[in-house]
């Protein structure tokens, strides 16, 4: 083969794989946008402020001097996430706001 051979070669292998990645990227990131904002097409943002009334806290074991909100329940209701709120910022209004908890994260003790 001469030297050119090797560089059409090359130059080919070289375009289809560039056109594979290509079209790899645009069928794996196909998420139907929503006029919503960044959430997919037909999830509907019905999310609530609610706070956990004094039966449910005393089920739950939970002082009912504390004001809790419910962040989310199970398909029968009950309490799922819930979070002690210590001052009017800690109430979550958005569930864009929920951040993930790792592990590693010390919470803080209720008292």
């Amino acid at each position: 083969m001469t030297k050119k051979n090797i560089l059409i070669s090359v130059l080919i292998i070289l375009v289809l794989a560039i056109l594979a990645f290509i079209i790899f990227q645009t069928s794996t990131s196909r998420v139907p946008a929503s006029p919503a904002g960044n959430q997919p097409a037909g999830q509907i943002n019905n999310f609530q402020i609610e706070f956990l009334q004094p039966a449910e806290q005393a089920s739950l074991g939970i002082s009912p001097d504390l004001k809790v909100q419910v962040i989310n329940r199970t398909e029968s209701g009950q309490v799922q996430v819930y979070r002690v709120i210590k001052s009017e910022s800690d109430i979550i209004r958005d569930p864009e706001d929920i951040g993930s908890i790792s592990p590693r994260q010390v919470l803080p003790e209720v008292k």
